[in-house]
Parts: C-alpha cells; sequence; structure tokens
C-alpha cells in the first residue's frame, strides 16, 4: 500500500503547491472577508491540508527510488517547512475573520512560505528530471550563468591522443544520462559517470556487451523511438542520431575505455562524421598535422594585419594555424602589405591572394612562408620564371594558377613541390603534354584544368 501511496506523490503535490501559491500572493492583497466566506481562509486551509498529504506521499515514496540524498533531504525538510508555515498562515487568518492581518508576524512568514514553495519545486524537478533541470529552459547566456546545463561541447583539439570513450562516448553520456545515473542518484542501481559504473551495470544486468551493439541495453534506450515507455533518457536532452551513431561505433569497437580514436575501425559513414561533426580527422589526412607551428600569433600583429587589409582568422577553433585574405575581393595588394604577412609567416598555412595584381617578385615573398598549405594565386599575372621560386614550399598540398602565365618549363619545376596533392591549371599556357610530363613525374597528383 505504501508503494500505491508513494506513486501517487507527483500527482497529488501540484495543486496544493498552486493553492498556496494563490494564497501567499492574496494574503498580501485581500481586504475584508467574513470567518467561512473568507476567500483566503480557504486557500490557506485547503492548500495546507494538501500539502500534509503531499508531505506523506513523499516520505512513503522516497525509499522507492534512487535518489541524490542531499537534495532528496532538502526537498523533504521544505515540504515540512511549508506545512508548518502553512498551518501559522491558516491560523493567522482564522483569527482576523474581518480583514487580512498586517503585522509581520503574517507578512514576514508569508514571503517565506512563497519562497519555499519555489525552492522544495526547483528541488523536487532535480529528483525527477536531473540537475539543471530548470536551468535548462532558460537562454543559453543565462545557462552559462547559472551554471545550468548549455550546449553539448566536445573537444577534440588534440587529435593524436583523442580517445573514444574519454573525449567523445563520456561527454554524451554525461550530457544526457548521468543526470539519473551517477553515484549519488542510481535510477535503476545504474552509475554511467565512470568507467568502472558502466561496467558494473544496473539492477537488470549489464548494459554494455563489447562488440554488440544491437544487444547492449544502452545503446537499445537510447535508439529507441522517443514515444517507447523505455526510451532514454526519460526527460532532458535526448542523443541526437549522429550521437548515438558514435555510441554505436564505440560498443561495437569493443567499448574499450582507452581506445585512441585513430586507432579504432571507422566505416566511411563514421569517419565522415568524426570529420564534419567534431572536425576530427586521421593524422595522415590532416594536412596540418606536423606542422612545425610555434604558438598562436599575437592579438597587436593580427590586428595591425587587419588594418592593412586583410582578413585573418584560424583555420579551426582552438588553432594556431591562420588563414590570409584580402577584406575586398580582387583590391590590388602592394608589395608592402605582403611583406607585412611575414610577421606571421610561421601561423600562416592558408593564403588566397587571387587576382590582386601580383607581380613576380611577391612569389618571392610567399617562398618565406614556411607551413603554407593552401594557396590560391589564380587571375594574377605571374610567369614561369617567378613560380620556379615556390619550390621550397615543402608543406604545399594545393596550388590553384588558374588564369596565370604558367607554361610547361613551370609544371616541371613545381613537380619539386613535395606535398603537392592538388593543381589547378586551367585558362593557362600549358599543354596535354606537359600535364602528361607532370603526372609522370608526380604519380597521383591531381591536376584540374577545367574553369
Amino acid at each position: 500500500m505504501s508503494e500505491l501511496i508513494g506513486r501517487l506523490h507527483p500527482l497529488m503535490v501540484h495543486l496544493p503547491a498552486g493553492i498556496l501559491l494563490l494564497a501567499c500572493l492574496a494574503g498580501f492583497i485581500a481586504g475584508k472577508w467574513q470567518r467561512w466566506g473568507n476567500p483566503l481562509a480557504w486557500l490557506f486551509v485547503t492548500g495546507t491540508a494538501g500539502a500534509l498529504l503531499s508531505v506523506w506521499s513523499g516520505l512513503q515514496m522516497a525509499p522507492q527510488g534512487s535518489y541524490e540524498m542531499n537534495t532528496l533531504s532538502w526537498h523533504k525538510w521544505l515540504g515540512i517547512s511549508i506545512v508548518v508555515l502553512g498551518s501559522w498562515q491558516s491560523w493567522q487568518v482564522l483569527r482576523h475573520p474581518e480583514q487580512r492581518p498586517s503585522g509581520a508576524l503574517f507578512l514576514l512568514p508569508n514571503g517565506l512560505l512563497l519562497a519555499l514553495i519555489v525552492a522544495a519545486g526547483h528541488l523536487g524537478g532535480t529528483l525527477t528530471h536531473g540537475p539543471g533541470f530548470l536551468a535548462e529552459g532558460l537562454p543559453k547566456s543565462w545557462q552559462q550563468q547559472t551554471g545550468g546545463s548549455a550546449e553539448l561541447r566536445i573537444d577534440l583539439s588534440d587529435q593524436d591522443s583523442a580517445e573514444v570513450y574519454a573525449h567523445l562516448v563520456q561527454p554524451l553520456l554525461a550530457h544526457a544520462c548521468t543526470g539519473c545515473h551517477q553515484p549519488g542518484r542510481m535510477n535503476g542501481g545504474l552509475d554511467l559517470s565512470s568507467p568502472e559504473g558502466i561496467a558494473a551495470g544496473g539492477l537488470s544486468g549489464t548494459v554494455i556487451k563489447a562488440g554488440q551493439a544491437a544487444e547492449s541495453e544502452l545503446f537499445r534506450r537510447v535508439s529507441l523511438p522517443a514515444s517507447h515507455p523505455k526510451f532514454m533518457p526519460s526527460a532532458g536532452p535526448a542523443l541526437s542520431y549522429q550521437q548515438v551513431k558514435v555510441l554505436e561505433w564505440w560498443i561495437a569497437n569493443g567499448a574499450s575505455f582507452e581506445q585512441l580514436i585513430q586507432d579504432a575501425e571507422r566505416s566511411p559513414e563514421l569517419a565522415k562524421l568524426l570529420e564534419e561533426r567534431f572536425q576530427w580527422t586521421p593524422a595522415s589526412q590532416n594536412p596540418l598535422a606536423g606542422l612545425p607551428i610555434p604558438g598562436p600569433a599575437s592579438e597587436s600583429v593580427l590586428d595591425s594585419l587587419r588594418s592593412l587589409g586583410f582578413i585573418i582568422k584560424p583555420v579551426a577553433h582552438g588553432e594556431a594555424a591562420l588563414e590570409a585574405m584580402p577584406s575586398t575581393s580582387g583590391a590590388r595588394i602592394e608589395m608592402a602589405q605582403l611583406r607585412a604577412l611575414l610577421a606571421i609567416r610561421e601561423q600562416l598555412v592558408w593564403l588566397n591572394l587571387a587576382g590582386v595584381q601580383l607581380p613576380d617578385e611577391a612569389l618571392e615573398v610567399i617562398s618565406q612562408m614556411p607551413n603554407l598549405v593552401k594557396l590560391r594565386l589564380e587571375r594574377n599575372d605571374l610567369s614561369d620564371k617567378g613560380l620556379a621560386g615556390l619550390t621550397g614550399l615543402r608543406h604545399l598540398r594545393s596550388l590553384n594558377l588558374f588564369g596565370t602565365g604558367l607554361q610547361d618549363s613551370g609544371l616541371r619545376s613545381l613537380a619539386a613541390l613535395p606535398s603537392l596533392e592538388i593543381l589547378y591549371v586551367g585558362n593557362t599556357r600549358v599543354t596535354p603534354g606537359g600535364i602528361q610530363a607532370l603526372l609522370a613525374a608526380k604519380p597521383g597528383l591531381e591536376v584540374v584544368v577545367e574553369e
């Protein structure tokens, strides 16, 4: 019987709370009344009686779940305090049948009762829906100020040492699952906040079957239709399709708690997801891997370059590597402006100088930027003699020479670029024979001729 009474607690608590809230608000503005014809008296008396029943049912419910004990204790004593203060206010109102009590013995408890109802309701939401339940409804800027649950952030910037569990799976579980499955609140006897807890499973047994995602209860619960009664999480943010795929991939690969992302087997779909959603690529495919970039450039230097007419920004969030381009498309770039870029020559990896009327001598300056990976020089009047100066760019992978003065002799010199992967030569004076000779010298190079 006590179990049934406990399960009625969520049903019984809301109406008395609403009645008492209305009573408190009315208590600040009510005028004259008669003893039993007084609506304020009825509000306080019925609200307090309902609160007493709610506390009774809550005490029956407390032992039935795995709740965080500190939060549960505060919620319990706040409920009891509401009954005590509600009883006091009921007595005060019934003692003054003609008008609202105006003294501090009524007004101060009235304000305190209002605050206790709000606090008890917040803790009740925390017990049933997890920490940060109320804050999740706030605007994102407010969430950060109140410490509420903000948007999920996953950092894979250290790509060589990023681990599947620590850097991908654990943040997903912390975002959506550990509010109800942690040491202080193990719903179903399950703790998802640590490898030890995951391995131990819950009251119904193991939740992970390594190598068998479809047979793992954890994956099954988060991939059920949201309308299914066993869908998890039951409250709060659900995992997205991409996040569920990451969880499935981790389990299918053995559910290791130590495996590096780069060592895990990745399907084409998963590799694409990692690259597009989490900006992770294998070191062998990452054009920035191994670049000797000493560290970020100073903001004063970047501001100076921006004032000279350049857009300067990181190639990715948190990266010291930079890309640069003119702030006005097609604007002429003077040699003094170009030389100023040498202040960030070690951080500069992408440079777009398309159609800026560069002379051949500009290529001598560009050749002093040792970490360039991508270079766009299209629609500039450049000759083979000047282009030969680029052969020292040992990290250069992509070079666009569309609409320049490139000829076959220039192609032969570009064969010396050790990392070159793609070359754009449309609308130049190169011949099919010159292209064939280049491809013979650099097998695997992609030469794009189309405009």
